[in-house]
């Protein structure tokens, strides 16, 4: 036990000698050699009363505060007991103290000899004052010679010890004190009389450190690329932080650190054998942002009240403080994680127990381990060292056996003279928790805390020990994302659900809503929709995996590029999109009063095949016969429905008035011409217009996903957005009728995060979402009826996926949190992603989000313990985490197939890596 304040305890200082009695003849001698001339014959007169001290103590000059207690050596026997209660205190230099004794015939004093003894420090009294008769008798004596007599504190100054005392007065750093005054009498009688006194820590405030804290120079492992934009990250964190005020120890803490986020620089990279999820945000905050924490030290005065002023930093001195850390509880894990599956919860606390409780870590500590990409069980710290004032004006150590704390020296000068501060630096793993607690370590105190045990049992063995401590501070992977909706017709989606879904894996979305505006449509429409892009500048370089650009070519990468817009999407297909106002999804030429809610708008089959099946019609009845009646019925039906276009006639006059055999004659040709256009579906039954729609506009067929591709990447490209673009529209593509309404709202996929759409080394891209909410099996979380789109093509891994046949998709929100997802580097899973991107997934799980079931609806233990940014793979230092068993090493990864990729992400890796 270990209490504070430390109890008075002259075992703490050096042994006060017991009285010298008069008639030792030895002693006498002495006394006589060191005895002024003149006082020499009064030493050898028998019998003569002596002079001797009966108190000491230390009050305040008017004497209206309980004083120090005294104790003395001519009597021993008479002392009380050192009164705990009665621990006297104030700050030297700020409280008006002054020394007082009582000393019996101070007329035949011959020496006085006053000391201050520092606990810690045996060899030598930090301060004495010797005085010699005449001058002794006049100051022991006091001013009526009763021997009541005082000294005031202001000649108490400590010279020549800096280093322990730099302003020349009792401190913290050395407290607790003891004081003597030593009288010697005329007759050979030598008395001691002592007192004790200590300076105190009334408190210690916490704060957040400004930027000028911030040690010079760049994060470890920060690679130059991203080191501007960390250091901006860093100080924009730290700025943010800082508020002056007391760090509040019941609130949480988050600082979340802004994440690479936006997807793929290489087509491949988001596949098995690559971790760039790991590898891209290792190279963006390296060894962890660098966050200084200020601790105010208060000092108590002798009314117990708490000082900072300048008189009361000068009497903390250097004293020391041990810096501890803690996470949190396995419970409070579990806790956080309670809205996993339980498949998942049991994955991910599994991984947290990789090589736990080892010795150079916090007991029970669950975060990151180093080979996982964090701190713990490793070399580099939370709460690094320093020994060099240009980098930061603390000293810090670490723990001799408390290896993971650290121990500050508090500033005896400059501006941040009277406190102490640490550098503290998180694993950039999210998710990972630290709460701090600092203690002061002077006083005898260092020795018991400075070892093994848990931060409750220090506090609990060190009751009363100044000591503060920051809330529950955990790492998160900040998320930039703006969700553009083409106006406030488009209804909002639930961005709540995608924001609690991610934050399991330590992400947070900072969404920023936003609108298109019609101009900007309409001119990036038109820009997509051009047919030859090939001059422009690699600012707006289409069908690129990624730029072209300085950063590029520094990592040594080249230009690999996919399909363009050019000759992708039938000419039939653009033809039409010319013929509607794609902002408000009418006719061109129509006026409507609010913008569309689909991103496309399509003659449906109506009015596709109308002018095909009137061609034909026409021809057919105005072909020479002999006896054309077909003319004369035809005469009669445009004379009852005067008013209607030709067009829309004959087809009405096909299907109303032509008989079965007519129509079975004259069908060949319609369907030649139909198909010879490029339509499909003839054969569908009339009353599946969705199926017909699907048929001619899926992104499979149509290509307008390249379309789209361009067109949002476009919009990123001129927003410079750095991070997730989210674009929600209601459908894909609107089909209209024959009369301007919508018959069938359509589209073949539910959300894409397309590669194309990003730019910058994935700081910024996109990814749109069709949401279907008025959509029949919208109840059932249906995403779409998937017409037999039957077995997936080989992939760029060499895979070959398995048949979706009839399915059902997700609905736009799981949809939405599927194409996050990507962004974030999370391929797809079991059963429907290929081999390779399923070995990135817990093995155990089948309903990973991050497939295309419709019931799979949470993100897989594998995509949890990635999103924090732990590695996946065994790679050097980097053990990674195995996909069945997490607490057991992973795999290597696999060889890539592609041996020219392989090269570039060979030189990526080693720059990178």
């Amino acid at each position: 036990m270990s209490a504070y304040p430390r109890p008075f305890d002259p075992a703490d200082f050096r042994v006060i000698p017991a009285m010298t009695a008069p008639e030792s003849k030895e002693v006498a001698k002495e006394l006589s050699a060191k005895a002024p001339m003149y006082a020499r014959s009064a030493l050898r007169v028998p019998g003569k009363p002596d002079a001797y001290i009966t108190k000491l103590w230390i009050q305040d000059p008017r004497g209206t505060r309980p004083s120090s207690q005294s104790f003395q050596n001519k009597d021993p026997g008479s002392n009380a007991a050192i009164d705990a209660a009665n621990h006297f205190n104030f700050i030297p230099g700020l409280d008006a103290v002054e020394v007082r004794w009582t000393v019996v015939k101070p007329n035949l004093l011959v020496r006085a000899l006053f000391e201050v003894w520092a606990f810690g420090i045996p060899g030598a009294p930090i301060w004495s004052k010797e005085v010699r008769a005449p001058a002794a008798q006049q100051l022991i004596g006091g001013e009526d010679g009763s021997g009541s007599g005082s000294l005031p504190w202001s000649d108490v100054t400590i010279a020549g010890d800096a280093a322990r005392f730099p302003d020349g007065v009792p401190n913290v750093a050395s407290a607790p004190y003891q004081m003597r005054l030593t009288v010697e009498s005329a007759g050979g009688m030598i008395t001691t009389a002592w007192t004790y006194f200590d300076v105190l820590i009334h408190s210690i405030e916490l704060r957040w450190g400004g930027q000028a804290l911030v040690p010079p120079g760049d994060i470890q492992d920060v690679l130059p690329d991203y080191r501007p934009l960390t250091a901006r990250d860093e100080r924009d964190l730290v700025n943010g932080l800082y508020t002056g005020a007391a760090i509040d120890p019941t609130v949480e803490v988050e600082i979340a650190l802004r994440s690479t986020n936006a997807a793929y620089v290489h087509l491949q990279e988001w596949y098995t054998w690559r971790d760039l999820a790991f590898l891209r945000y290792k190279a963006r905050w390296g060894a962890g942002p660098r966050i200084p924490i200020v601790a105010k030290i208060a000092l108590k005065d002798i009314d117990g009240n708490a000082k900072e002023t300048v008189a009361a930093k000068r009497a903390l001195g250097p004293a020391r403080f041990l810096w501890d850390w803690k996470d949190k509880t396995e419970a409070q894990r579990r806790g956080d994680l309670a809205a996993c599956t339980a498949q998942a919860l049991t994955f991910v606390i599994a991984g947290l127990k990789y090589k736990e409780n080892a010795a150079s870590d916090p007991p029970d500590c669950l975060n990151a381990h180093e080979e996982r990409g964090g701190k713990r069980g490793g070399a580099s710290r939370v709460l690094p060292t320093y020994n060099n004032a240009a980098n930061f004006p603390f000293t810090v150590a670490p723990g001799a056996t408390r290896t993971w704390a650290s121990i500050s020296d508090a500033a005896t000068a400059g501006p941040y003279k009277g406190q102490t501060g640490i550098v503290f630096q998180p694993s950039r793993m999210a998710l990972d928790s630290y709460q701090l607690r600092v203690f002061l370590a002077s006083g005898g105190h260092m020795a018991t805390l400075d070892a093994a045990g848990t931060m409750q049992n220090l506090i609990l063995t060190h009751p009363g020990l100044p000591t503060a401590e920051t809330g529950m501070v955990n790492i998160l992977r900040r998320v930039d994302a703006r969700y553009v909706r083409k106006s406030n017709d488009t209804p909002a989606m639930d961005l709540i659900a995608i924001t609690n879904e991610y934050a399991l894996g330590g992400i947070k979305i900072i969404w920023t809503n936003q609108y298109w505006g019609e101009a900007q449509y309409k001119q990036l429409l038109a820009n997509a929709m051009a047919p030859d892009n090939a001059g422009e500048s690699n600012a707006h370089a289409r069908g690129s995996i990624y730029q072209k650009n300085a950063r590029g070519r520094r990592l040594g990468l080249t230009t690999w590029t996919t399909n363009t817009l050019t000759g992708t999407v039938p000419s039939v297909v653009r033809a039409k999109l010319g013929g509607f106002d794609q902002w408000f999804g009418c006719p061109a030429g129509q006026v409507m009063p609010s913008a569309s809610t689909a991103q496309f708008t399509l003659p449906g089959r109506d009015l596709v095949e109308e002018p095909f099946i009137s061609a034909v019609v026409k021809e057919y009845i105005e072909k020479d016969r002999k006896i054309n009646s077909q003319k004369r019925v035809w005469g009669k039906f445009k004379a009852r429905n005067a008013g209607t276009a030709d067009d829309r006639l004959r087809v009405r006059f096909y299907n109303e008035i032509l008989s079965d055999d007519q129509r079975t004659k004259i069908e060949p040709e319609i369907r030649r011409r139909i198909a010879a256009a490029g339509w499909l579906g003839w054969n569908l039954p009339r009353d599946s217009p969705a199926e017909w729609a699907e048929m001619n506009y899926s992104y499979r067929i149509s290509k307008l996903v390249y379309l789209s591709d361009e067109m949002h990447v476009r919009k990123v490209l001129a927003d410079a957005f750095e991070g997730v673009t989210f674009f929600h529209y209601q459908h894909f593509f609107d089909t209209l009728k024959a009369d301007g309404t919508s018959y069938a709202r359509q589209c073949s996929i539910g959300g894409v995060a397309a590669i194309s759409m990003i730019s910058d080394l994935g700081l910024s891209g996109a990814f749109t979402v069709w949401d279907h909410p008025t959509f029949p099996q919208r109840q059932t979380l249906a995403r779409q009826v998937c017409v037999n789109r039957g077995t997936r093509p080989s992939g760029p891994d060499g895979h070959t996926g398995g048949s979706h046949g009839d399915c059902t998709f997700k609905d736009g929100i799981s949809t939405a949190v599927h194409e996050f997802g990507h962004f974030l580097h999370l391929p797809h899973a079991t059963p429907t992603g290929g081999d390779l991107e399923a070995a990135m997934h817990d093995q155990g799980d089948l309903k990973c989000i991050m497939n295309y079931d419709f019931d799979a609806l949470r993100l897989c233990g594998g995509c949890l313990l990635r999103l924090r940014g732990w590695g996946f793979f065994k790679r050097g230092p980097i053990e990674g985490f195995s996909n069945t068993t997490p607490n057991l090493v992973g795999a290597p990864p696999p060889p890539c197939p592609d041996d020219r990729v392989e090269a570039e992400l060979t030189n990526f890796y080693t720059q990178w890596a």
